[in-house]
C-alpha cells in the first residue's frame, strides 16, 4: 500500500509540474536541473515508460502473492 501511495503522490507531483510549464519550455534543453541537458518533455517520455513498467511489476507481484495465499474454507 505505501508503494502504490507513492507512485501515485510522485506521479501527481510530476503532472502538476508538466501542467505549470509552458509547452514551448517542455522542449527547452536543460530547462530544470534534475533533467540534465535533456528536456522536459523527453523526461516525461522516459517517466511514463519508467512508471508504466514499475506499475506492472507492483501489481503482478501483488497478484502473486494473492493468488499464493492458502485458502480458508
Amino acid at each position: 500500500d505505501e508503494v502504490l501511495c507513492y507512485l501515485r503522490d510522485t506521479f501527481e507531483h510530476f503532472m502538476a509540474a508538466v501542467e505549470e510549464t509552458a509547452e514551448a519550455d517542455l522542449f527547452k534543453p536543460g530547462l530544470v536541473p534534475f533533467v540534465g541537458k535533456g528536456t522536459l518533455a523527453n523526461w516525461y517520455r522516459y517517466y511514463a515508460t519508467h512508471d508504466s513498467f514499475g506499475r506492472n511489476k507492483i501489481y503482478d507481484a501483488l497478484l502473486k502473492k494473492k493468488t499464493s495465499l492458502p485458502r480458508s474454507n
